[in-house]
């Protein structure tokens, strides 16, 4: 086994056959180039959020720049494209195109959210899903108009527009 190599690199090996007498003979053709496998990406962390949008940053867990990441938003079973739109198809880019810290887009107000992340190897071999991220709700929206009603002597009998909230 060869031992001590990186993370998400490809490797290649040729061998060389040596006689009784020291002579070696010609080298063999190269193997075909094997990728070692990714690490685990580490728990996604939220940060602050909108009514509408959670950004999300990747622990990307010492593995290389050519490592690819798949998104996935627990809540409501779809994966994220690289832009942060919800899709139903695991989309897999780099840091380098997510950046280290994007956002989830699309979201529904005052609702919790959880996301995984699963890291693939230059070989498309998947690593262990991570850890899901702390439970984070996105912002309620902002309340509409309050209008108040007929008074009476005690009394200011008042309306309040919920603006999509939930009860």
């Amino acid at each position: 086994a060869a031992t001590g190599l990186s993370v998400n690199t490809a490797y290649q090996f040729t061998v060389v056959a040596r006689n009784g007498d020291s002579v070696d003979s010609a080298t063999s053709t190269a193997s075909v180039a094997t990728y070692t496998l990714a690490n685990a990406a580490g728990t996604p962390t939220i940060g602050t959020p909108t009514a509408t949008t959670l950004p999300i940053t990747i622990d990307v867990n010492s593995n290389s720049d050519a490592t690819t990441y798949a998104v996935y938003n627990s809540t409501d079973s779809n994966y994220l494209d690289s832009s942060g739109a919800s899709t139903s198809t695991a989309v897999y880019s780099t840091t380098s195109t997510l950046g280290s810290s994007f956002a989830a887009t699309g979201l529904t107000a005052n609702t919790s959210y959880q996301f995984t992340v699963v890291a693939k190897n230059g070989d498309a071999v998947l690593a262990a899903t991570s850890t899901a991220s702390t439970a984070t709700y996105t912002l309620a929206n902002a309340a509409g108009t309050a209008t108040i009603g007929t008074p009476t002597v005690t009394t200011l009998p008042i309306t309040i527009d919920s603006n999509s909230n939930s009860a």
